[in-house]
């Protein structure tokens, strides 16, 4: 028999979770005791998490937004800070803007996150793949919009656009499959190299 040092009560030695570092090799605190303050310790915890959650909410954002929002707040905040107001240039079964390609969404110049700037902005038709590798970059023009995407394409694709020429003599003695892929390639780097022509006129 052992007495709880929590509830005090003398009880049957089973009734205490076992610990090689006590003297009797038992906890001093019987089981039922010990769930009850564990319990009450993962309330506790869930509480002051939600406490921290609620209080520090600017923290709880993810790194990439936090920085993009402190940044902002630097470059373009002003004493009195007037957010940009967007017009609609053309309608939304225009052509992407920057390429050409059909659009998927649309663009706000300048960018809509920072918009702390006190001019007014437009918003383009676009698509994914230009307004994903623009993102919130501080370029407030359409002409330097266009030339950042312009690089970015040379860079991004330089494997297909040095791909050489291939004549129908020399595809015809490769495999189908590998003939087929290779006219493929052909074609896209066509599709590129008039794209990016376009986009540095």
């Amino acid at each position: 028999m052992k007495q709880c040092k929590t509830c005090e009560q003398i009880l049957p030695l089973e009734c205490f979770s076992r610990n090689k570092s006590m003297k009797d090799g038992r906890m001093a605190e019987c089981k039922e005791c010990n769930r009850k303050r564990a319990k009450e310790n993962r309330l506790k915890r869930s509480l002051n998490k939600q406490k921290r959650t609620q209080t520090n909410r600017e923290k709880q954002k993810s790194p990439c937004q936090y920085e993009r929002s402190r940044r902002a707040r630097e470059i373009h905040a002003t004493e009195n800070p007037v957010r940009a107001r967007y017009e609609r240039v053309g309608s939304k079964d225009d052509p992407c803007i920057y390429c050409g390609r059909p659009s998927e969404g649309i663009d706000h110049v300048p960018p809509k996150s920072l918009s702390y700037v006190q001019a007014d902005g437009f918003i383009y038709s676009c698509c994914n793949e230009c307004n994903a590798s623009l993102g919130a970059k501080p370029l407030f023009t359409l002409r330097d919009r266009k030339a950042y995407l312009t690089e970015r394409y040379a860079d991004r694709y330089a494997n297909i656009l040095e791909l050489p020429d291939w004549s129908e003599q020399e595809l015809e003695k490769m495999s189908e499959y590998m003939a087929q892929d290779i006219r493929h390639k052909i074609r896209l780097r066509d599709d590129l190299r008039e794209m990016i022509k376009e986009m540095k006129e």
